[in-house]
């Protein structure tokens, strides 16, 4: 991204931020210097301030948070026309099914892990350098101080998403084991309600899959998706972009096959 364009939106926001304090400020103080000040009063504050200031870092549009991601025009147009056509033919073979026809978007989930990884590694920088400072030492330490598990779960999403949809458009109809007690028709109402990421990988497996992809896939599965999605505490920023970096590997090589 264009740091010039960065800063130039990041200022802009800023102004709205101070039109919309002023705007309000009569409304924020009588809540504050009410005579009978409640609880929920502080509250209101409270949350007016974190959602402006959450905000501000928020420089990006939605298609931008994408083209971030995977760092190509092509393959995020790519993506984001995939999601379009598959959402429109499982809206028409389950219009009065609204669980299954407003399936979440691959890029939606892209975005949001996209999002949160640009806002907390922000976050992140900001209290890397209150510690630095604070403590007076040279080495700045490369942790969050909390479980960033909440950056990477929508990444781990966005591959699950990808994965159903691209074995929907591709096998629809076929009739797959999973285990002797689950037995599915692709695109069937199973399908899309009782299946998840490892099954995903069962099916790709019984299919002429190019066998380095699948390897690649199930060793995401295992480092990445569930090493951390489960219970353990993720707090490494360098591991947080790994992820994000594998992620979007593992995007790329799947695309070529599938």
């Amino acid at each position: 991204m264009n740091n010039k364009k960065e800063i130039n939106e990041f200022l802009k926001k800023l102004n709205r931020l101070k039109e919309y304090c002023n705007n309000r400020e009569k409304e924020i103080t009588d809540k504050c210097l009410n005579d009978d000040v409640e609880n929920h009063n502080w509250e209101f504050v409270r949350d007016e301030i974190r959602l402006w200031c959450t905000n501000l870092f928020n420089v990006y549009n939605e298609y931008d948070y994408i083209l971030n991601f995977f760092e190509n025009k092509e393959f995020t147009n790519k993506i984001i026309k995939f999601d379009e056509y598959t959402d429109e033919e499982i809206k028409k073979q389950y219009r009065n099914r609204r669980e299954i026809a407003d399936i979440n978007k691959i890029s939606n989930a892209i975005c949001s892990s996209e999002y949160m990884y640009t806002l907390f590694n922000k976050a992140g920088e900001i209290e890397f350098e209150k510690t630095f400072d604070i403590n007076g030492n040279n080495n700045k330490y490369e942790n969050f101080i909390f479980d960033s598990t909440l950056i990477v779960a929508d990444y781990f999403k966005a591959i699950e998403l990808y994965l159903c949809k691209k074995i929907y458009t591709k096998y629809v109809g076929e009739k797959v084991v999973i285990n002797s007690n689950k037995i599915i028709t692709i695109g069937g109402e199973k399908y899309f309600t009782r299946t998840m990421l490892g099954d995903y990988i069962k099916i790709l497996e019984s299919k002429n899959i190019d066998k380095n992809v699948i390897n690649l896939l199930k060793k995401w599965k295992k480092e990445s998706r569930n090493a951390y999605m489960h219970k353990d505490y993720l707090k490494d920023k360098k591991k947080v972009g790994l992820i994000r970096e594998k992620t979007k590997e593992l995007f790329v090589e799947l695309e070529k096959v599938l």
